[in-house]
């Protein structure tokens, strides 16, 4: 600013400099873990929320290129003060390709960038069993048995179907066995020839 004083005869000018920086962002609520969260959880799930404060800009946020395939930021309201933004998936996750993930933010006013981390961890979810548990109707007969079949069930996992397994545990393994059925995902569940079976012993497979 220029700054001119006088004393009704002569006049002088001379000047005075202010300096304005802008003001970083201020990211809060961000830094942590989280989790953990479902593989089979459906895109568009929020992982977190969180706010930056400016008070005279708008203010933009993205993750960092390496996980940015499967996570992406939503701005939730406010133009200026403080803005929320909510971090969520943009894709499938897969428990058996990764346990967890680091992801970092970068929010900028278009002049200073601040940065955060925050670690989602993934939970691997469970496989589904179709047709069980279920009783034998009519009840089998005792005694000395030839290989029938009992039922047919299915155990579906979305994401882990080629390495799902069952198995009948002991003892009851020894009269009961499993046998793939005509899909990946179906097997069924057989009497055992040769064995005797007992109705006081109350088998159940």
């Amino acid at each position: 600013m220029t700054i001119t004083c006088s004393d009704g005869t002569d006049q002088i000018t001379s000047s005075y400099k202010v300096d304005i920086s802008d003001a970083v962002p201020v990211l809060t609520n961000f830094a942590g873990t989280s989790g953990p969260l479902g593989d089979l959880s459906p895109v568009g799930t929020s992982v977190h929320q969180f706010t930056v404060t400016d008070q005279d800009d708008a203010i933009s946020c993205s993750i960092n290129a390496q996980e940015s395939a499967k996570f992406g930021i939503n701005k939730l309201d406010t133009a200026t003060g403080a803005q929320r933004f909510d971090g969520m998936t943009i894709a499938t996750l897969d428990y058996d390709s990764a346990t967890s993930y680091t992801i970092t933010v970068t929010c900028t006013d278009a002049i200073n960038p601040v940065t955060s981390s925050r670690t989602i961890n993934l939970a691997d979810d469970k496989p589904v069993f179709s047709g069980l548990p279920a009783t034998l109707s009519p009840a089998r007969n005792d005694g000395f048995q030839t290989a029938t079949l009992l039922c047919t069930f299915s155990v579906t996992d979305a994401n882990d179907q080629s390495i799902s397994t069952c198995l009948i545990q002991a003892p009851m393994d020894s009269f009961f066995n499993l046998v793939p059925g005509t899909a990946p995902t179906f097997l069924r569940s057989w009497v055992k020839a040769s064995v005797t079976l007992y109705a006081a012993s109350s088998l159940s497979s």
